[in-house]
């Protein structure tokens, strides 16, 4: 049974146009339109997959830093114009984004920038961030798929762009513990992450309408607090040491049976799935 571990937008594609222009006319010209991000290292909300490779050349990294990144496989989608994206190479105050020329292709150019919100902020867009920061529910910068620089955890929130471009950006997402109340701030769920192996608070996609379970999804945050996208539909995650405790608490809804993950997880080597009895 398969498990699906990406996560969907915050919103839907579009509502950062208006957020852009806010900024910039020169992003305004971009039409770029994302507030979303995807767990998956290889594709995007929408399962764009990257195109092209990446390489730095610039001399400095997001949020002012020395270290000049180079990452040996696709980063990003789209084509490298004036600046350096995977470093943020741009003069003070303004962010490398990709942009549309006017021929459909996105490629990278400063744009002035007003954002203010740090590392690891929640954000809904990326407007709201520092210049070299991108919002994947957290400002975070581009980084490596590969080997995970410049992230404090793991490279692998993708965030799509205009034209099916999608670039890597940090996954900061905060660390929760599963079957436990309150374990996330209100509107944000507690998910096993099986990309990271741990679990996440996540906010939520628009489409969930709860109760969610047994719900069709497509993404990890389709589905409620302490559930999973199983098979294309919301499952509550289990412990198979728990089966007398109610559903969301580690035990599964009545009629269900708690399917323990094969391999087991590292962290959590009793966890499982709940699903329908034979």
């Amino acid at each position: 049974m398969k498990a699906f571990f990406q996560i969907a937008p915050w919103a839907l594609a579009g509502s950062l146009v208006a957020a852009f222009a806010a900024c910039s006319s020169d992003v305004e010209n971009s039409a770029t339109s994302t507030s979303g991000t995807s767990a998956s290292g290889t594709g995007g909300a929408g399962g764009e997959t990257a195109a092209s490779s990446s390489s730095s050349t610039g001399t400095g990294g997001a949020g002012g830093e020395d270290v000049i990144l180079t990452c040996p496989e696709e980063a990003f989608s789209f084509e490298t114009g004036s600046c350096d994206f995977l470093n943020q190479d741009c003069p003070p105050n303004q962010a490398c984004i990709p942009v549309d020329p006017g021929n459909g292709k996105l490629t990278t150019k400063c744009v002035s920038w007003s954002g203010v919100k740090q590392t690891g902020s929640p954000c809904k867009t990326h407007s709201e961030c520092q210049a070299g920061l991108f919002c994947g529910f957290y400002c975070a910068p581009p980084c490596c798929p590969t080997d995970n620089k410049p992230c404090p955890a793991t490279c692998n929130f993708t965030v799509p762009f205009d034209f099916g471009n999608t670039a890597s950006i940090c996954n900061l997402a905060p660390q929760c513990e599963l079957f436990t109340d309150n374990a996330c701030k209100p509107g944000v769920y507690c998910h096993f992450d099986g990309n990271q192996g741990v679990a996440t608070c996540t906010p939520l996609t628009n489409n969930i309408e709860e109760p969610t379970e047994g719900k069709a999804c497509k993404f990890l945050n389709d589905c409620g607090d302490t559930q999973a996208c199983i098979g294309n539909f919301c499952r509550y995650s289990c412990d198979v040491t728990k089966q007398t405790e109610a559903a969301g608490k580690g035990g599964c809804l009545l009629g269900q049976e708690c399917i323990q993950y094969n391999p087991p997880v590292e962290l959590y080597p009793n966890l499982g799935f709940c699903q329908p009895a034979p």
